[in-house]
C-alpha cells in the first residue's frame, strides 16, 4: 500500500528504512477494507478527481472516506464532532489508528508523484514497498497499540531529523510553512535552537506565508516551492520545480527537503485529533538530543 520513490531510497536510505518499518507497523493495525477505501479517497482528493466508493459501504466507511477526503485537503477542516461521530462508529484506538495510517498512507502518495519529478534520473532500482503485514498485535491493549503507533513515526521523525545536509535556516522555514499550512499550532509555537543560532529573526515566521515576496533568498524560496507542491498540489509538479531545485540543492538535499515535508506533515495527525495545542504559553525553543528525538528548552529569550 506504501512505496517509496526509489530515488529516495538511493539518496536517503536510512530515512527511508525507518519510513518503511513505521508503514509496515501501523498499517496492519488499522481496518485493512477501510484503509484500501481511504488510500483510494486519498489518491483521488489529491489529483483532483472524482471518486465513488463502492455501494456496499458502511455509515463508518463513509465516516471514514469524509475523514480521508477532509485529510488530504485540509485537516484543519476535520472537525471535533466529526472525529467523535468516527469514534462512537469504529472506537477510539481505532480511530487513533486511522489517522496515522491516514498520515503514512497520504505522504507517501504525494511522495510518489513529486520525488519521481524532482529526482529524474537518480535511483533506477524499483520502489520499495512497505505496509506488508507485521506481526499481530491484535491481543495487546489499546495503549500498547497508541504506544506502538507513536514509537515508530517518532523513530521516522528522529531519522529524518539527522540529515543535516540542508542548512538550518532553510529547514526552520520547511517547517514552519508546513505548520502554517496544517494550522498546527504546537509546531507554529516552536523554533529550532540551530537556526536561531544561525542568524533566525521572529519576522521570517510571520514572511514564510507569503514567501515569495518576503525577503527570501531564491534557494529559500525553491525549498518552500516543494514544500507547498507537495502538501498542496503535488499533481502539478513539473520540470520547472526540479530545475528550480536543482539550481541551489543537490539531489541528497533535495530527497532530505522531501523527508523534511513528511516528518513535519505529522502534525495532519495531531490537527486531526485536536491535540496540537501547545503545553506552554509564547514561542519555545526546539531542540534535538544526538538520536534525533526533541527536545523543549524554554520559551525564546528575545534579544
Amino acid at each position: 500500500m506504501v512505496e517509496v520513490p526509489s530515488a529516495l531510497t538511493a539518496l536517503q536510505p536510512a530515512t527511508s528504512s525507518a519510513y518503511r518499518r513505521a508503514a509496515d507497523t501501523v498499517l496492519p493495525l488499522a481496518d485493512p477494507r477501510l484503509l484500501t477505501l481511504c488510500r483510494e479517497q486519498l489518491q483521488s482528493t489529491q489529483q483532483r478527481r472524482s471518486w465513488h466508493p463502492p455501494a456496499d459501504c458502511t455509515g463508518a466507511d463513509r465516516q471514514g472516506l469524509a475523514l480521508a477526503e477532509q485529510f488530504a485537503v485540509d485537516v484543519n477542516g476535520i472537525s471535533e464532532a466529526q472525529m467523535a461521530a468516527l469514534g462512537d462508529a469504529i472506537g477510539a484506538e481505532a480511530v487513533n489508528v486511522l489517522v496515522n495510517s491516514l498520515y503514512l498512507v497520504d505522504m507517501a502518495l504525494r511522495l510518489q508523484q513529486v520525488a519521481p519529478v524532482v529526482l529524474a534520473g537518480t535511483g533506477d532500482a524499483a520502489p520499495a514497498s512497505a505496509g506488508q503485514p507485521a506481526a499481530d498485535a491484535g491481543s495487546d491493549s489499546d495503549a500498547a497499540v497508541a504506544e506502538i503507533v507513536a514509537g515508530v513515526i517518532a523513530d521516522f521523525a528522529a531519522q529524518a531529523v539527522l540529515a543535516d545536509a540542508v542548512d538550518p535556516l532553510t529547514s526552520e522555514l520547511v517547517r514552519l510553512r508546513c505548520a502554517q499550512v496544517h494550522h498546527c499550532r504546537l509546531c507554529g509555537s516552536l523554533r529550532q535552537r540551530s537556526a536561531l543560532e544561525n542568524g533566525f529573526e521572529e519576522t521570517m515566521a510571520e514572511r514564510v506565508a507569503r514567501y515569495e515576496q518576503g525577503g527570501f533568498s531564491d534557494a529559500q524560496v525553491a525549498a518552500l516551492h516543494l514544500v507547498d507542491t507537495l502538501i498542496l498540489t503535488p499533481a502539478d509538479a513539473g520540470p520547472a520545480l526540479k530545475e528550480d531545485l536543482e539550481r541551489h540543492y543537490s539531489p541528497e538535499q533535495i530527497a532530505e527537503l522531501c523527508f523534511d515535508v513528511v516528518k513535519w506533515s505529522q502534525q495532519k495527525a495531531l490537527v486531526a485529533t485536536h491535540i496540537d495545542a501547545p503545553p506552554w504559553e509564547g514561542i519555545h525553543v526546539l531542540d534535538f538530543d544526538d538520536n534525533g528525538h526533541p527536545l523543549f528548552t524554554g520559551p525564546v529569550i528575545a534579544h
